[in-house]
């Protein structure tokens, strides 16, 4: 296997198979694509329809403290879940670029360590760029549906 700055010292190389690396990527987005992202987008569209019970005219202090409950678990919940998504997008895009950059046999021995970081790290940043879009937009619409969830209802959430 070819070797990242060989000159470096063995417990500071880096060891890359690229094939490998490329049949993780393609395994991982595989199944964000297949699975995850379409169970995520499934739960999403459960939880925008907000909190419903306990929508009746007058319901109690009770009540109303396990809607809020229930909507702080349901924005926690999400969260991670996008988080989750959103780290795995990231981890295939890197080994992507990776595998990418250094697919032939010369780009890979004059590869090096702070190439490869560098290329996680733009990565990151692509994805940094495009997740705010996203949050921005999901933000706005959510915080539509959450007042109309709350006229709906008779409650209001914070």
């Amino acid at each position: 296997m070819a070797r990242i700055d060989d000159d470096v010292p063995a417990d500071r190389q880096i060891h890359v198979d690229l094939h490998g690396l490329t049949d993780f990527a393609n395994e991982v987005r595989g199944e964000v694509d297949r699975s995850v992202r379409p169970e995520a987008k499934n739960v999403f569209t459960v939880f925008e329809e907000g909190v419903v019970f306990g929508s009746g005219w007058w319901p109690s202090v009770d009540v109303r403290q396990a809607q809020e409950r229930y909507h702080k678990c349901m924005t926690s919940t999400g969260s991670v879940l996008a988080d989750y998504v959103n780290a795995a997008e990231r981890m295939v895009v890197a080994a992507e670029t990776v595998a990418r950059r250094y697919g032939s046999a010369d780009a890979f021995a004059a590869a090096s360590a702070d190439d490869i970081d560098k290329a996680f790290q733009q990565a990151g940043a692509d994805q940094a760029v495009r997740l705010k879009q996203e949050a921005d937009a999901k933000a706005a619409a959510d915080a539509a549906r959450e007042r109309a969830n709350a006229r709906r209802h008779g409650t209001r959430f914070e």
